[in-house]
């Protein structure tokens, strides 16, 4: 596990953290330790004061939801109900056609590699609205038995900043190489592999975080009314977009093609822990 910290000179931390067992934590996630999440207050961004929020032990899932994934997903509701396997199939927009191919028997395709609509396996999912999103999260705890669930936005926001509070998950100098932004590719925004940019990796690990797929977060982004909070760079986006204090969100039925899926678990902590 790791334990990022801050320490200013002639200060002292104590640091803890609780270990699980081997398997306790989920295969492609890694541990965030309980603490304070320090939100907000990027100078780059609108000037608010720093909110603080204490958190629980988080297993955070390090990279994005693929189209792979979605696809057992996809496959598995579609033996019981195929019209909502269909629903769920990503979009472009909330209102425009199906991307993915159907299949005689109710199951669903990738459209193949090179077609005008090309959706690799490796590729994050994309254009999925937040219930969809939060449907998986329950079809994924059911299969595998866990308890997974969408992050939260402090959740999300401390997996990207660590400790420091930095302005991106590798540092606080931005550059376009270290994440798949707009500016990334010479020839325009495109969606890479997941996990594809070594240097877009937070303090405990977590990747793709400034770029490549945005995500839904499960609470709502403000007090009023019923958005959702998004969280995330995205492949289309530039400058203070991909700022990991950078928050924005939108109606639970809405579809972009620039926001996927990613999870959490909260783990029970063991009997014996150690500290």
């Amino acid at each position: 596990v790791r334990v990022p910290f801050t320490v200013r000179r002639r200060e002292s931390v104590a640091a803890e953290a609780v270990l699980y067992r081997e398997g306790e934590i989920p295969a492609g996630f890694v541990q965030i330790p309980a603490g304070e999440a320090v939100l907000g207050a990027d100078p780059a961004l609108e000037p608010e004061p720093p909110e603080r929020v204490a958190l629980t032990d988080v297993f955070f899932a390090v990279l994005p939801v693929t189209n792979a994934d979605w696809l057992l997903y996809l496959d598995d509701l579609a033996t019981r109900d195929p019209a909502a396997a269909a629903a769920r199939v990503p979009r472009r927009d909330s209102d425009l056609a199906l991307l993915w191919t159907p299949a005689p028997d109710g199951r669903w395709s990738l459209p193949a590699p090179g077609t005008a609509e090309s959706w690799l396996p490796d590729h994050p999912v994309t254009g999925v609205t937040w219930t969809t999103a939060a449907d998986y999260a329950a079809w994924r705890s059911a299969r595998e038995g866990r308890a997974f669930a969408l992050p939260s936005d402090a959740e999300w926001e401390r997996a990207a900043r660590g400790a420091d509070g930095r302005w991106y998950p590798w540092g606080n100098h931005g550059d376009p190489a270290f994440s798949n932004g707009r500016e990334t590719h010479p020839e325009g925004a495109k969606l890479l592999p997941a996990g594809s940019m070594p240097s877009d990796e937070s303090p405990y690990g977590v990747r793709d975080l400034a770029g490549n797929a945005a995500c839904w977060c499960r609470n709502r982004a403000s007090r009023t009314g019923d958005w959702r909070a998004m969280r995330g760079g995205a492949s289309m986006n530039t400058g203070n977009l991909l700022r990991s204090a950078y928050r924005f969100g939108m109606r639970p039925n809405i579809i972009r093609p620039y926001v996927g899926v990613r999870l959490v678990m909260h783990p029970v902590p063991p009997h014996d822990a150690a500290v």
